[in-house]
């Protein structure tokens, strides 16, 4: 099963690109608009913490030529848990789970929580990762006709693992932005679910104030010549899209992030989905000092 959540929606972020302030913006220093906006991510990172949100998991399976042959999506309410969200199923295809389902859900979750205690003490021993975390990400893992395939989205990890060319200035939801192009590194050796970055090539948009990553939107770069002799073009739709959304009190927050491999299942590892995970109503939840705590199921003698 995938840990897993439409178009409009998604276009529908783009409005607004290239009006307003536009142009080169040939004195920019990239990598240190990189470093920023790492140090922007950690820090949203952090911030999410601070917000309940509302997530709406979509999954259609597709056939060969990007039909939507099956349909599923869950909505969930997830709270900021012991430096970490917890999700609680609130509904199934639309529809609201009993009262008795949710507790279930509630014990899954204090289960949950426990068990990531242990591996946090049994981690402390080991060595620092090399990166903080940076951004939110999302999972997706599943078998797609007997091929089992994991992969994690991670905005990192383009930032990271990739070269950046033409830098200019756009404007997207009323905001001035810096947009670069991007393509894979060469000689980058990334693990086996996130390899999946260094076939896509594309745009991602910076808040020229913030520094905040606010828009990645990736192709599938098809290797190879066509009979014209020019290289093969890129898919004609973004196979990842990951955007976030600025609140009124200045955090940027995901509000959705997609891959959709649109009847292409090798650019994701065989699994030929469109998944979407939907992100709404945030509301700022603790207070300094104070934090959820979902009550853990209480043990049998």
């Amino acid at each position: 099963a995938a840990r897993f959540g439409t178009s409009e929606a998604v276009l529908a972020a783009s409005k607004g690109m290239g009006e307003g302030p536009a142009g080169p913006a040939a004195a920019l220093n990239i990598p240190d608009l990189l470093g920023e906006a790492e140090k922007a991510g950690a820090t949203m990172y952090q911030t999410l913490l601070d917000y309940t949100y509302q997530l709406r998991k979509v999954r259609r399976v597709l056939n060969e030529t990007g039909q939507v042959i099956k349909e599923e999506f869950q909505d969930y309410e997830a709270y900021p848990a012991r430096g970490r969200h917890v999700l609680i199923q609130i509904a199934r295809a639309g529809k609201p789970l009993p009262n008795w389902e949710v507790e279930n859900e509630r014990k899954r979750a204090g289960e949950e929580l426990e068990r990531a205690e242990r591996e946090a003490l049994n981690a402390k021993a080991a060595a620092q990762p090399a990166f903080a975390q940076s951004y939110a990400t999302a999972s997706i893992s599943g078998s797609y006709y007997g091929k089992h395939a994991a992969m994690l989205i991670d905005p990192a990890v383009f930032l990271r693992a990739c070269d950046f060319s033409d830098p200019r200035y756009e404007t997207l939801g009323g905001r001035e932005m810096i947009a670069l192009g991007f393509s894979p590194r060469q000689g980058v050796n990334l693990p086996v679910t996130t390899s999946f970055a260094s076939a896509l090539v594309g745009t991602i948009w910076f808040d020229a104030a913030d520094k905040a990553l606010v828009r990645l939107e990736a192709r599938q770069a098809r290797p190879g010549i066509g009979k014209d002799g020019k290289p093969l073009p890129l898919s004609p739709e973004p196979k990842l899209i990951y955007q976030q959304m600025r609140l009124p009190d200045g955090a940027w927050v995901p509000s959705v992030i997609r891959m959709n491999a649109a009847g292409e299942a090798s650019a994701f590892y065989g699994l030929n989905w469109d998944v979407v995970f939907e992100f709404k109503e945030y509301k700022r939840f603790k207070t300094v000092g104070e934090q959820t705590e979902i009550k853990a199921p209480e043990k049998k003698p």
